[in-house]
């Protein structure tokens, strides 16, 4: 069966995720960024936290409606070489604290400009490991 979050099919809620909630109660409660892995409940079966909820995450694929002629050798989805095109949307990926419930899944994507200054989004920083 294909995951709806990262953690599996359990519906999210606060031991799992940082993210808004279906009700003003639970988001006055949760304004704002948390501190990074504060939900290892939500961690992925490989012990990656927070891909969902508490920031949107930058990807270095370019937005496109759809995955219609995407790569499917794992590589970036980029116009220009070295995906530098300052003029791209970029997909966000994961939902944010402000986030209702739908938009943590692991299917759900957004976009955003490179230069736009959000504070639900934010970066990864990832290494290789050969």
């Amino acid at each position: 069966a294909d995951m709806i979050y990262p953690w599996g099919n359990d519906a999210p809620n606060c031991s799992l995720a940082q993210y808004r909630g279906d009700d003003e109660e639970f988001f006055s409660l949760n304004t704002g960024v948390g501190p990074v892995c504060s939900t290892p409940n939500g961690n992925t079966a490989q012990g990656i936290c927070d891909f969902a909820g508490n920031v949107y995450e930058w990807t270095l694929d370019e937005w496109h409606e759809s995955y219609t002629g995407a790569p499917n050798d794992g590589s970036a989805w980029c116009s220009s070489e070295n995906c530098i095109n300052p003029q791209a949307r970029r997909v966000v990926r994961g939902g944010a604290w402000s986030s209702a419930a739908q938009y943590i899944t692991v299917t759900r994507r957004g976009n955003n400009q490179t230069e736009d200054q959000i504070s639900s989004v934010g970066a990864r920083l990832v290494r290789s490991v050969e």
